[in-house]
């Protein structure tokens, strides 16, 4: 966990970092400006036990929170679409995948994709032996609005009228521009 502020603040507007980082800047003068202030929203790591591990940290009603005081104790990220897709028996070939558009529920009116990957293990932990054993589920959020500014910014570079969207392994659409569905 201690990779995610600069992963998640290496592709936003230095204004919006939330640590100070000595490298890895994202701005300066030969780079150019962002088209958005942030491209991920958040960095994460939660276990099949439910303990996670969030950046950056919740905040609720300004104060540090946990995914608990968000949406409450009784909630099971095993059953959130995102979560479910990964664990063992529904990703038995253990790839990384983008998740489909789902609203945040840490930061209301957002809309999210995110990055996932399963991780197992190998190995003796406090005298338990693992033997490749799915503990966690990892992965970025993004957000949509993030990506569609990116899809409008190639929107017409490759020859007139042609555009970018992300798709998944299946080439199932995930994301388009709202100027490309209007061009359709």
């Amino acid at each position: 966990s201690l990779i995610f502020p600069w992963i998640v603040d290496r592709k936003s507007n230095e204004d919006n970092w939330w640590v100070p980082h000595q490298n890895g800047h994202s701005q300066g003068h030969t780079k150019k400006p962002f088209l958005f202030d942030t491209l991920y929203s958040a960095a994460w790591f939660g276990t099949f036990g439910e303990a996670w591990v969030y950046y950056p940290p919740f905040r609720v009603w300004g104060h540090p929170g946990t995914l608990g005081d968000l949406v409450s104790g009784n909630y099971s990220t095993h059953e959130v679409p995102f979560v479910k897709a990964n664990l063992p028996k529904n990703n038995p070939e253990r790839k990384a995948f983008f998740a489909n558009p789902y609203p945040d529920v840490a930061q209301l009116g957002l809309s999210l994709i995110s990055a996932i990957a399963p991780v197992y293990y190998t190995g003796t932990f406090r005298n338990y032996t693992y033997n490749d054993t799915y503990i966690a589920s990892t992965g970025v959020d993004i957000s949509v609005s993030s990506v569609s500014s990116l899809l409008d910014a190639i929107k017409d570079r490759l020859t007139k009228l042609s555009f970018g969207l992300l798709v998944d392994i299946e080439f199932n659409t995930i994301i388009l521009s709202q100027s490309v569905v209007e061009m359709i």
